[in-house]
């Protein structure tokens, strides 16, 4: 009976040390984990440093460079104004002076001599045409062409593009741009815009071409990327804008998702 009596105490002693050990173990086990991880947080932050630093340099890195294409962009805008003004005071402001002399002087002479007043008359005319046309072929030489300034904006835009989605564009264009009006170009432009908009949302691309191609009658833009595609086109705002755009100039768009996706503009010369 003594015996029985005992083993029951053991067993309740061990109990005992269960339950306080149970608790106990998992206080440490937990100890140890938060050290550890405050440990690791302690090392990644200090792994990060470098990172951070590295970053901010190149956040600072490209901020001057934006700063200095400002600079530089400002300083061809105050060059060009320069010229200009140059330009206009050589070529027309000494014509507009010599002529007013001339001017005054047939004035004194249409009552006496009205010959040489009408003579000089013409002459004073002769030289302000001269100065008109000198200031035209100035203005002309200045201004860039159209093409120049729709394939400019495209080149522009796909920077921007590959800049803001990180994909590898390449654009591709014929030598015959002339052809390509200023709405034309504007229409052109604001269809990449949404297309590239499109594609940096949806489509998962890598890789996306642009060719402007300018053939016997009809001028070809074709914008087609590498993602995912869509099988089922539904046109929202942005594609039915597109269309929209181009039909108003009496073209045609063509929606494509079976590779990639693909948007082909076609517009009659």
């Amino acid at each position: 009976m003594s015996g029985l009596i005992m083993s029951v105490f053991i067993i309740n002693d061990k109990n005992m040390i269960y339950e306080y050990l149970g608790p106990s173990l998992i206080s440490l086990a937990a100890y140890y984990f938060i050290l550890e991880s405050e440990r690791t947080i302690e090392k990644l932050t200090t792994c990060n440093d470098p990172l951070k630093e590295k970053n901010y340099k190149l956040r600072a890195k490209l901020n001057d460079q934006i700063e200095y294409k400002k600079q530089i962009v400002y300083t061809s805008q105050l060059q060009e104004r320069n010229y200009i003004a140059q330009e206009i005071h050589d070529k027309l402001g000494h014509s507009i002076s010599g002529s007013l002399m001339q001017l005054e002087a047939a004035k004194l002479l249409v009552d006496k001599d009205s010959n040489k007043s009408r003579l000089i008359i013409q002459n004073t005319i002769n030289v302000l045409r001269e100065g008109m046309e000198s200031i035209r072929f100035t203005l002309k030489n200045i201004k860039p062409e159209v093409e120049q300034l729709g394939i400019n904006k495209v080149k522009l835009l796909v920077d921007e593009f590959k800049n803001k989605g990180k994909i590898n564009a390449k654009l591709y264009y014929s030598n015959e741009l002339d052809k390509i009006t200023y709405i034309e170009w504007k229409v052109i432009c604001d269809n990449m815009q949404e297309v590239f908009t499109n594609i940096i949302k949806y489509s998962k691309a890598k890789k996306v071409k642009v060719n402007i191609e300018v053939l016997n009658t009809l001028i070809k833009v074709e914008i087609r990327d590498d993602g995912i595609g869509c099988f089922r086109i539904e046109k929202g705002l942005g594609l039915s804008g597109i269309e929209e755009r181009t039909m108003n100039l009496n073209g045609k768009v063509i929606f494509d998702g079976s590779r990639g996706f693909s948007v082909i503009m076609l517009f009659p010369i």
